[in-house]
C-alpha cells in the first residue's frame, strides 16, 4: 500500500481580493501572484508564492544583486544552446530536488512546483530564429521552484497555506505570522506617469508596414501574421499599485503581476494558453474582437456582428488548425479534438471570440507538460500562420523586442500538471538605476489576413489596450 505525501494544509481567511494577502507577502524575494479575480468570467483560482528555494534563469547572478537572501537560493543560469540542448530536462530535475512529487491539495491546482515566464524572444530560438542580441530589462526565461502557496478558490470561497513536505515547517509557521499581519496602504507609492504615451511609430508609419504585411500574404509566405505596435512611457511611484487600479479597469482570468528587482510584470490576460490537467490538455485561442459600446442595444449588436463575422471566424479557425498541429506534436495520435469553435466571452472593454482545442498527453519519459510547452511556444494566437514563417516577418517589421508581449506565464505543479497564459494586455516596469527614473512598455496587435483593412485592424490594435493606457495616464 502506498501513500500520498503529506503535504502541509493550513486554513485561512478568504479574501475577495487576493492582493490583502500578496501586499503581505510582497517582501519577500521574487513574489507572484496568479491572479483569476473573483471578478472576472471564468475565475476561480488565485496562487500567490515567494522565496523561490531554486531559480533558473537567462540572467547572470550579479542581476539579482539586490535580492535580500540570494545566498540561499540556488541560481542556474541557462545560455540558449545549453536550454535547447538540456533545459527542460534541468527544469524537471531541479522541480524533483526541492518538491515532493505528487504532494497534492484535493482542493487546490498548485502547492509546489515550478512558476515561470517564457517571453516571446525565449520562443525564437525554438523556432529556428534568431532572437534580439540587446539584454533586455527582463529575462528571457525566469521560472522559479517554489515550496509554498497562498491558494484561493473564489467558487468555494476557501483559502489555504499549503506547503511542500520538503518545506520546512518554521518557515510555514513564520509565513502563518506574516499573513496575520496587516499591511498598511499609505505604504503603497502612487504610480503616475512623467511624460506622455510614445508609439513606436505614427499612423502613417503603422499604414506602411501594414501594406508589407499584407505583400507578405499575398505572396503566399503567410495565412495571417500578427502585427504590434509598442506604447512607451516614463512614470514615478509603485507598479504594484498600478496593477491594483488596472485590475479593478479590467478584470481577467489569467492576470499576473510578477517583480524582478528593478522591474515589475503586470499582466491583464484574458487568454489562456496552455492547461495540463492529469492527461487531458487544453488551449483556448482567441481570435477576433470588437470593442465593447456603452450602450446595452448597440453592444449586443456588436456581440452579434462578431459572432457571424465570416472573416473573424476563418481568422480563429487558421489559428485552431495551427494549434492543433501544436499539440498533435505531443499528444496521443488522434485524440486531438475542438470540442468549442467561435465562442464569444464578453470583457470589461471588448468582446472576444474564443476557439477550445483538446488532446490526450502522450506522458512518457520523453514527453510531459514541460515537453508540449517546449512544442508550442510562443502560442500561435500571436504569431500567425504558419509559425515560423510569420515570426520571420515579424521580426523583420517589428522594429523593437516584444520581450515579455506575447511570451507565456506558467505554472508546472509537482504532479505535472499545468496551466499557462498568453502575455497580451500586459506592461513592463522597468527602474533605468542610472537615469533615475523608471520606463514602461505595453503593446497591441492583431491578424493581418488577405481581406483586412488598415483602419479597422489599427482601431482594433488600440481598442484593445486603451482602457490601460487611459487609467495609468489618469493618474
Amino acid at each position: 500500500m502506498t501513500t500520498r505525501p503529506c503535504t502541509q494544509v493550513t486554513s485561512i481567511p478568504y479574501h475577495s481580493n487576493s492582493c490583502d494577502y500578496f501586499e503581505r507577502i510582497r517582501h519577500l524575494d521574487l513574489p507572484i501572484l496568479l491572479d483569476s479575480n473573483a471578478n472576472a468570467t471564468n475565475g476561480r483560482f488565485d496562487i500567490i508564492a515567494a522565496q523561490p528555494v531554486a531559480v533558473l534563469s537567462s540572467w547572470l547572478r550579479e542581476d539579482f544583486s539586490s535580492i535580500a537572501n540570494r545566498d540561499s537560493i540556488e541560481y542556474i543560469h541557462l545560455s540558449e544552446a545549453y536550454f535547447n540542448a538540456h533545459g527542460f530536462e534541468l527544469i524537471n530535475e531541479t522541480l524533483n530536488r526541492y518538491t515532493t512529487k505528487n504532494s497534492c491539495h484535493e482542493h487546490s491546482p498548485f502547492v509546489s512546483g515550478a512558476i515561470g515566464v517564457f517571453s516571446y524572444d525565449f520562443g525564437m530560438p525554438l523556432n529556428a530564429i534568431k532572437a534580439p542580441e540587446q539584454k533586455p530589462s527582463w529575462p528571457s526565461l525566469i521560472i522559479g521552484i517554489y515550496q509554498w502557496a497562498i491558494v484561493q478558490d473564489h467558487q468555494q470561497q476557501l483559502a489555504w497555506l499549503l506547503a511542500d513536505p520538503k518545506c520546512s515547517s518554521d518557515r510555514v509557521k513564520t509565513l502563518l505570522t506574516v499573513l496575520n499581519k496587516r499591511t498598511r496602504s499609505q505604504e503603497i507609492q502612487l504610480l503616475t506617469l512623467t511624460s506622455e504615451w510614445h508609439v513606436n511609430g505614427n499612423k502613417d508609419a503603422y499604414s506602411q508596414l501594414f501594406e508589407k504585411t499584407k505583400d507578405f500574404i499575398n505572396a503566399g509566405d503567410c495565412y495571417q501574421i500578427n502585427f504590434a505596435q509598442q506604447f512607451s512611457a516614463h512614470y514615478d511611484g509603485d507598479p504594484w499599485q498600478a496593477y491594483r487600479q488596472l485590475r479593478t479597469v479590467s478584470p481577467t482570468p489569467f492576470a499576473v503581476y510578477f517583480e524582478l528587482p528593478h522591474s515589475a510584470l503586470a499582466s491583464l490576460s484574458p487568454e489562456r494558453f496552455i492547461q495540463v490537467n492529469e492527461t487531458t490538455v487544453k488551449t483556448q485561442p482567441i481570435k477576433g474582437t470588437r470593442k465593447r459600446a456603452n450602450n446595452s442595444l448597440e453592444d449586443a449588436t456588436l456581440m452579434a456582428e462578431l459572432s457571424g463575422s465570416e472573416k473573424d471566424r476563418a481568422e480563429n479557425l487558421m489559428i485552431v488548425d495551427l494549434m492543433r498541429n501544436d499539440l498533435g506534436k505531443s499528444c496521443v495520435l488522434g485524440s486531438v479534438k475542438v470540442p468549442s469553435l467561435f465562442q464569444i466571452e464578453t470583457h470589461p472593454n471588448v468582446h472576444h471570440m474564443v476557439s477550445t482545442v483538446e488532446g490526450q498527453l502522450t506522458r512518457s519519459d520523453t514527453i510531459d507538460s514541460l515537453t508540449l510547452l517546449l512544442n508550442t511556444l510562443p502560442g500561435g494566437s500571436v504569431t500567425g500562420a504558419p509559425k515560423r514563417r510569420s515570426m520571420e516577418i515579424i521580426d523583420q517589421l517589428e522594429n523593437f523586442s516584444r520581450s515579455i508581449y506575447c511570451g507565456s506565464v506558467a505554472y508546472i505543479n509537482n504532479s505535472g500538471d499545468m496551466d499557462s497564459n498568453i502575455l497580451i494586455r500586459s506592461l513592463l516596469f522597468s527602474e533605468d538605476q542610472k537615469r533615475h527614473f523608471g520606463q514602461v512598455n505595453c503593446w497591441g496587435g492583431g491578424g493581418i489576413v488577405a481581406d483586412s483593412e488598415v483602419e479597422a485592424e489599427y482601431q482594433e490594435s488600440l481598442q484593445k489596450i486603451n482602457n490601460l493606457l487611459t487609467a495609468l495616464a489618469s493618474n
